[in-house]
Parts: structure tokens; C-alpha cells; sequence
């Protein structure tokens, strides 16, 4: 027999066609469960993001109330400090005699 031959046959009779037949069916399915693996990672970054950004945003309006509240406080503070300012607005000539003095 032939060598070219006898090693033909050896490989296919030997097993050697059916483990390469195997390796390339389960490298494809290694690398689909490779990419799917993949996937899933990027899926669960994203969604954790999603979770990161509705709790920021959450945080950030519960801040701007507590920070219009405050705002709120300040004007009317300033509009109390106005108001008493134009009340003793008159007095601030110290010259008891002034014509600007309201007595």
C-alpha cells in the first residue's frame, strides 16, 4: 500500500476525521458561547449604568428642591431686610435738625 494512502486511511479509519470534525463544531460553538458571554457582560454594564443614573437623577432633584427651599428662604429674608431698611431709610441722618430726618 501506498504511504500517502495508509496515511489517508489512518486518519479517517483512526478517528482523526471525526476529533476534526468534533474541534471545528466545537470552536464555533465555543466562540457563539464566547459572544453571548459578551453580550450579557455589556448588557449588565448598561443596565447597571441605567440604575446609576436614575439614582443620580433622583439625588440631584431631591438636592434642587432642598436648594429652591433655601432660595426661598434667602428672598424673603432680603425682602424683610429691604422693607426694615426703607423703615429706618430716614433715620440715618444723625443731624436731629436735618429737613431729610423724619422725626
Amino acid at each position: 500500500m501506498n504511504p500517502l494512502t495508509q496515511t489517508i486511511l489512518t486518519f479517517v479509519l483512526g478517528g482523526g476525521l471525526v476529533s476534526f470534525l468534533t474541534a471545528i463544531i466545537t470552536m464555533k460553538y465555543t466562540k457563539k458561547q464566547a459572544e453571548a458571554n459578551a453580550m450579557k457582560a455589556m448588557q449588565d454594564v448598561y443596565q447597571e449604568l441605567i440604575t446609576d443614573l436614575r439614582v443620580d437623577i433622583t439625588d440631584m432633584r431631591a438636592e434642587r428642591k432642598e436648594l429652591r427651599s433655601e432660595v426661598d428662604k434667602v428672598k424673603s429674608e432680603v425682602d424683610n431686610n429691604r422693607k426694615l431698611y426703607n423703615e429706618l431709610k430716614p433715620y440715618k441722618c444723625t443731624d436731629l435738625s436735618c429737613i431729610h430726618r423724619k422725626s
